[in-house]
């Protein structure tokens, strides 16, 4: 019966010097996850089932990646009552919509995951990126991503603010940060996030624009290169031209 902790093999018997030990597929779940093992006092061989962490490393295939998708699994030949199995003995875990991990990888922030995977050239920006650069205290309750203006933008479970940038000047000022061996995210650096947050001061309010402004400055920054970026982004120069000259 399927389910059972052990069974019986009536057709295989015999002295121990003959047979050893093997594994066999558990005929209900397809999962080499049963032992011959020899009984002695009835010189009978009877199917043990293994414990769970020898069958997690049955199904977790070294080649399954860190981070993927079901049709990433399926690929590999998981299917989806596999890919539970190993959902409820823990080797995989949901991190997002239709994403999963191993859980033997390194820990990684699960929502900027599902984020790279899911959107296309994602970046870091306003108060999610003065946080990465320590300029401001306040620790933002979702993601603000920003994203080529005419981009897809992607349904996730992350809590993301999605921000549509102009593409003729997406790319000014962004770097890249690595997640994991695979995935790696857009970050906007200080001089790029500083004169966003005055251009877009309405959106993330003039205390926390002047706050990072003041911390840049202490840090070393030069206002010479915020006023080179304004020559690209104007909208910023009247109230970036205002502070500077409170501050200095």
């Amino acid at each position: 019966m399927c389910g059972s902790a052990s069974r019986r093999c009536p057709s295989i018997s015999g002295p121990s010097s003959e047979r050893r030990p093997t594994q066999a597929r558990d005929p209900c779940t397809g999962i080499r996850s049963l032992r011959l093992v020899l009984n002695p006092i009835q010189h009978s061989y009877t199917w043990i089932g293994l414990g769970t962490q020898e069958e997690v490393s049955a199904i977790a295939e070294p080649e399954l990646p860190a981070t993927f998708t079901f049709a990433e699994a399926e690929d590999r030949g998981l299917s989806r009552r596999r890919l539970q199995r190993l959902q409820a003995t823990g080797a995989v875990e949901r991190i997002g919509r239709g994403l999963y991990r191993r859980t033997d990888e390194g820990l990684v922030d699960h929502d900027l995951i599902e984020v790279a995977a899911k959107a296309h050239q994602p970046t870091l920006c306003l108060v999610s990126a003065l946080a990465r650069h320590e300029l401001t205290d306040v620790i933002p309750p979702v993601h603000d991503v920003a994203i080529p203006r005419g981009a897809w933008q992607p349904v996730v479970s992350a809590p993301v603010q999605w921000h549509k940038f102009a593409l003729a000047t997406f790319e000014v000022g962004r770097t890249t940060i690595p997640l994991d061996d695979v995935y790696a995210i857009g970050l906007y650096d200080a001089p790029r996030t500083i004169v966003d947050a005055f251009r877009l001061r309405n959106a993330v309010g003039p205390d926390i624009a002047n706050e990072a402004l003041r911390r840049w400055l202490r840090y070393g920054g030069k206002p010479a290169a915020l006023m080179r970026l304004t020559k690209i982004f104007p909208a910023a120069k009247p109230a970036l031209l205002h502070a500077l000259q409170v501050l200095l």
